[in-house]
Parts: C-alpha cells; structure tokens; sequence
C-alpha cells in the first residue's frame, strides 16, 4: 500500500482511550433528490430490509444499499455523532481551519476508536429495539466500500469515468499548497459539512472526498483506508479501486469513518 503526500498532512500517532458521554443529538433533515430506481426513500426508527434507517436516540441516518442487503451510514460519522459516545473528542484545526463542527466528518480517530464507536452504537440501538436479530454496526470491508463508491458499475471515480469530478469535497481550494483540480472547485477549504460532500447514485454523500475512512481490510500489521478527502487531488487516488494503509493507533485531520449496519 502506498503512503502518498495527498494521503496525509503531518499524521502522527497519538494513543488514546474513550469516556463514555451523552450529548445533544441531532435529526437528519433528509433529501428531496430522487433516489434511484429500486431503492426506498422512506426513512423507519426500526432496520426494516428494504427502508432507511434513522438510528433511534443518535439521529443518525442509514441508506438501505440492495446490492448489500444492508444499511450504510448516508453520511460520514460527524463530530456530533461521535461526542454522543465521547463527550471530550476534539478534532482540532488545521492551520487554523476549523474541523470540529458538529456536522463535519469527525476526525483523529484511531481504527480502535472506530471500532468502540461501532460497538457502542450497536449496544445503543438493541436497547432502543430497533435492530434484527443479529445485526450489528461495524466499518465497511474493503469490497463492500468499492461496491457502495462504483454503485454497481465498473466506473473508474465515485462520480462516474469522466475528468474533472462533478461533486466531492477535494484539494481544490485551500490557501495552505498550490494544488488544484483544473475546472473543479467545491468552496472548502477542509471538511465540509456532510450534508455538503456530495450525493451519489445510491444516495451516499462524501464517498470518495470529504475524509478518508476506516475500513476492516488488513495491510500485514496495517489497516486499509479508502477514499479520497479534502486533502486530494491526485487523479489515482481518487478512483474507486485506491488504498493506503495505517497502522490502527494512528489518528490524523483528514482519516474518519463510515459504518453499516449488517448481519
């Protein structure tokens, strides 16, 4: 696995463990984008085949994916998502840019935290009622993560095989390098508010830019990440299929997560 310059901006390992913590939640206000055909837009409070999902209690929003005969995460996990589970996480600024906003894509998470994270939100929903039998979040395998950012084609970008992107928060506008994406511009600087990111055929938003996200994939004594972020601007790093690989204590501004709900 490669270690790119656009992959990471001064990563570096900090270890860290979780308090657990309740804060005020958040309701997604939802779509009026058609969705594509097959697909149900009609969000329930309980995981029903074939429906979104709200998870009860944390608001966070769930896209029912057919092709995967599960939920995933319609967003990024935000920062306030994730202060439900850990009051104290920061994520700090970059060059004084801020990454902390309650709907930006948490960050400085280490696949550990995700993990937890993951675990929490599983024991939550079960207490609330609203998951199968034997269903479970977790972060997204490495085939499952090509599938959701290709929507069932063999397209070369989360948008399609066509040069410049059409939606996708990258490394198009920001003061801190010269790079760009020649006729692309996304006005952010860094993350952007999820609801901004980018909406894909399956009714994803940020798959491909945004944050890197954590997947289950293992690198020998590494973890794989996936996707693109605000960071990016390297066409091959931004095609569906491309891969870096960390070590699972790392944790830096521009790496987060994406869960599903799965059996």
């Amino acid at each position: 696995m490669c270690k790119l310059r656009d992959t990471v901006r001064g990563a570096q390992t900090i270890l860290y463990l979780f308090g657990f913590a309740a804060t005020t939640t958040w309701s997604d206000p939802g779509e009026s984008t058609t969705r594509p055909a097959g697909q149900v837009a009609a969000a329930t409070s309980t995981a029903i085949e074939g429906q979104d999902f709200t998870v009860p209690g944390v608001g966070m929003a769930f896209v029912w994916i057919d092709a995967l005969k599960s939920w995933v995460g319609k967003y990024e996990v935000t920062n306030g998502e994730y202060r439900r589970f850990n009051a104290d996480h920061r994520s700090r600024p970059y060059e004084e840019r801020l990454l902390d906003g309650d709907r930006q894509p948490v960050v400085y998470v280490t696949h550990v935290n995700a993990i937890a994270f993951a675990d929490w939100m599983t024991a939550q929903a079960k207490a609330a009622g609203g998951l199968p039998e034997g269903a479970m979040f977790r972060l997204l395998t490495g085939d499952e993560w090509t599938a959701i950012a290709a929507c069932g084609d063999e397209r070369k970008y989360p948008w399609g095989n066509e040069w410049p992107p059409t939606f996708g928060n990258y490394d198009t506008d920001t003061e801190f390098d010269n790079y760009t994406i020649e006729g692309y511009t996304d006005n952010s600087v860094v993350s952007c508010n999820v609801e901004d990111s980018g909406r894909n055929p399956w009714g994803l938003f940020g798959v491909g830019g945004n944050a890197l996200e954590w997947t289950t994939e293992k690198n020998e004594h590494e973890i794989v990440v996936r996707g693109g972020s605000w960071y990016h601007f390297n066409r091959y790093t931004l095609e569906c299929t491309f891969r870096s690989s960390y070590h699972p204590e790392i944790r830096f501004e521009s790496l987060g997560m994406r869960l599903i709900l799965a059996r």
